[in-house]
């Protein structure tokens, strides 16, 4: 599914998806790639899959979206704790 969505007008919207902006126009059924979207690195989540390139034994944590977990993957396991919850 495409990443920021923007909407131009009422027959038109650009949207990121693999790494390219694209735009479609409703009305002419067009869809057009606009250009591709550099890789800044920062965001290791944005290359796909956030296990799969990674050495998952430093068990790095990503928090959840509303900030009450937190998630990662160590030594082929999937660790999810509160954030804030100490054993």
């Amino acid at each position: 599914m495409g990443r920021d969505l923007k909407v131009l007008t009422a027959n038109e919207v650009e949207f990121t998806e693999e790494k390219v902006l694209w735009k479609w126009n409703g009305p002419e059924n067009k869809l057009s790639r606009l250009r591709d979207i550099p890789s800044t690195g920062n965001d290791r989540r944005s290359d796909g899959y956030w296990g799969a390139r990674w050495d998952d034994s430093k068990g790095e944590s990503v928090d959840s979206p509303d900030k009450i977990y937190t998630a990662y993957i160590k030594n082929s396991n999937v660790y999810i704790s509160k954030r804030g919850f100490t054993n």
